[in-house]
């Protein structure tokens, strides 16, 4: 009998292996110094979400399993996200800590470094990794909506949200270095902490955690309360018309 948790565990711990690898295995470290290329992490993340979109959904995102458990209106659909949150998390963090370490023993002891900017202050780090994560995970819930009919072809739709990535990249690179994702903040800082033993490596942790966490309840709630009241104003405006129509067949008739 096939465990269909386990599969979308090891699905979540692939894809978040894959995505945190496409950046650890692709910067080049340097005196200390570190650079890689966006189209490469972008590259790694499309491989990622298309293998397992059809296993887990592919998240490979603790902010994105959050986001989706936070727009989800079903009370049904709600508890059964909300019965495999952790398992999903976990499974997130556990790949990207394996990319890091693996990382780190391919470059002798190399682990990509992130933190804010030396001269962003944290505040300010943290308000651009709020806004960052929220345009990634609000492009991922309106691609989704059936409503918004964006795309429905799978490599499309997973372009579209890819997109939707480096948007979110190139918002808050220049200030947090733009993790938007609490399993790559954590892997990173993790593993960086395994390698140095200092535990200053973790101080900018917080910001990788709480960012995206509030990024998602961002997203969830522009969704809801604004995204979503459009098409529900639309359908209404269209329910309303149509009694009118019928109101003015109905007069014809007995007039």
């Amino acid at each position: 009998m096939v465990n269909i948790a386990g599969m979308k565990m090891f699905s979540e711990f692939l894809g978040t292996f894959i995505l945190a690898a496409s950046i650890e295995f692709i910067t080049v470290y340097d005196q200390g110094s570190q650079s890689n290329l966006l189209f490469a992490i972008l590259a790694g993340f499309f491989i990622a979400v298309t293998l397992t979109r059809e296993i887990s959904g592919g998240h490979i995102n603790p902010g994105v399993t959050l986001t989706v458990y936070f727009a989800e209106t079903d009370e049904k659909e709600k508890l059964e996200k909300g019965n495999t949150l952790w398992m999903y998390i976990v499974s997130q963090v556990a790949g990207a800590i394996s990319a890091g370490i693996f990382g780190m023993i391919l470059y002798n002891e190399n682990i990509f470094k992130m933190m804010p900017h030396p001269q962003t202050s944290q505040a300010e780090a943290l308000v651009m990794e709020i806004l960052g994560s929220a345009l990634f995970y609000t492009i991922i819930l309106v691609q989704g909506d059936k409503d918004a009919k964006l795309c429905n072809d799978k490599t499309v739709s997973t372009l579209v949200i890819t997109a939707g990535l480096a948007g979110g990249i190139a918002l808050a690179a220049n200030t947090s270095t733009a993790s938007i994702n609490p399993a790559l903040g954590f892997g990173f800082n993790f593993g960086r902490l395994l390698t140095t033993g200092k535990i200053e490596e973790c101080r900018s942790l917080w910001l990788y955690i709480l960012g995206p966490v509030a990024g998602a309840y961002t997203a969830s709630y522009f969704y809801l309360n604004i995204f979503r009241n459009f098409f529900e104003l639309q359908k209404n405006d269209e329910n309303n018309r149509k009694l009118i129509q019928m109101d003015e067949n109905l007069n014809d008739i007995l007039s």
